[in-house]
């Protein structure tokens, strides 16, 4: 309006003409102006709810499938993530495969992509081979059947290393229906699942790391044990060779035992109580009257499962330690009680008892000891920890001159049939 009163003559009909249609304008234009504006807050509203759907989308697939991918790839846990992603991102058919075959195959043309099938497309062998993410179109999916519906796919890299092991695929129509979001989306997948492989990955090296060290823990013998016990038996041979063949046969049951308890993870109380019994008569021939073992445990749960070498190694350490200075009197207790949901395990003696000084460090370091077997408290504690969680720690009372307790508690496992 500037324009034309600057610009048109005369300019007495130029000021009439702006005074004419100045006002309509100025309306039309803030009117036009402001749904522009409109239609852009618009737009950009519906990326950004479009960006937090995707989002929010991710989020759930990860947190779905993650309890499947941390037991590792296989065609159950493939299977399970294929109908996750089918349900959540609906495209035609979702598969997954490792380096020779299907493992899961979820949507259209399920009759001839079927697990355990080999691969049949030589675009997702480039995959494995490139470990990069492609777009297949229907001229190069090559899939065996000419009249398979799947026209398009995404296919992304599964890695566990930086070493692709399978792939992640997600078919659609044709390509017209990928768009650069949903390439977006499969490739964050892919990262996301390839993550939680690693993770599985991880958690079964720190098992295996966990076993090696609890199998190693279980093996200790101290050969002092064995020397004393051949000596023992040495000495009976002539004198009394009937009791000398006692503790022969249960000394060999005892390091049977020990040894066994290296290739197993569980034993019931009952096989525990036998080997805490056979390492009893060695030393009762040592101690002869001095000793006064009592057991006490309730015979309803001596099916429950413990780790191997738990209850002998504390027994031991209250002869060893706890009562090895008394000339008559000595007495240990054994007390196995059922607790509900858990059990319930004291070892106490009525010995010298533990220093205040000595008492923090038992558990919380390996002591070296001349005469024990190697199984100290340190190791029963750290393996039932490792085994049951902090809660399954062990507990020590003890004064000096007035005995010791040790106790813990574990959960009820019952011996699998």
């Amino acid at each position: 309006m500037g324009l034309i009163l600057v610009l048109s003559e005369p300019f007495e009909k130029a000021l009439s003409l702006v005074q004419t249609i100045g006002m309509p304008m100025i309306l039309a234009n803030g009117i036009g102006t402001a749904l522009f504006l409109l239609i852009v807050y618009n737009v950009i509203s519906d990326q950004e709810k479009a960006t937090a759907i995707q989002a929010q989308k991710s989020l759930r697939i990860a947190d779905q499938t993650i309890g499947y991918l941390r037991k590792g790839m296989n065609t159950e846990t493939a299977l399970a993530v294929c109908n996750i992603l089918f349900r959540e991102l609906k495209p035609s058919a979702v598969a997954m495969t490792n380096k020779t075959e299907i493992l899961a195959h979820v949507g259209l043309a399920d009759d001839h992509h079927q697990a355990f099938s080999p691969l049949q497309t030589h675009i997702t062998k480039e995959v494995l081979q490139n470990g990069e993410l492609v777009l297949a179109n229907e001229e190069t999916i090559h899939c065996v059947r000419n009249d398979c519906p799947l026209g398009a796919a995404v296919i992304a890299p599964l890695k566990l290393r930086d070493e692709t092991i399978g792939t992640l695929k997600l078919y659609y129509p044709s390509e017209k229906a990928i768009t650069n979001v949903t390439v977006e989306l499969i490739a964050g997948l892919s990262s996301l699942l390839s993550n939680q492989l690693e993770i599985a990955e991880a958690d079964r090296a720190f098992q295996l790391a966990k076993d090696a060290e609890i199998k190693a823990l279980q093996a200790q013998i101290s050969p002092h044990f064995l020397f004393n016990s051949m000596n023992i038996i040495v000495s009976l041979i002539r004198t009394n060779p009937d009791e000398a063949r006692r503790l022969l046969t249960s000394l060999s049951y005892f390091l049977r035992q020990n040894l066994e308890g290296t290739t197993v993870d569980k034993i019931t109380l009952e096989q525990e109580l036998s080997h805490v019994k056979a390492y009893l008569k060695i030393e009762e021939a040592r101690f002869i009257d001095k000793l006064k073992v009592c057991i006490d445990v309730d015979p309803s749960i001596l099916h429950i499962t413990i780790p191997p070498l738990t209850l002998q190694p504390l027994v031991e350490n209250a002869i060893k330690h706890g009562i090895k200075d008394m000339q008559k009197n000595s007495v240990v207790q054994v007390r196995i009680q059922d607790e509900g949901d858990a059990i319930s395990i004291l070892v106490q003696d009525n010995g010298t008892g533990i220093s205040k000084e000595k008492l923090p460090l038992l558990c919380a370091n390996q002591i070296e000891s001349e005469t024990g077997t190697g199984m100290g408290l340190y190791n029963v504690n750290r393996r039932l920890m490792m085994t049951f969680g902090k809660q399954a720690a062990l507990h020590i009372e003890s004064e000096d001159d007035n005995g010791t307790e040790i106790s813990f508690l574990i959960p009820k496992l019952e011996v699998a049939t």
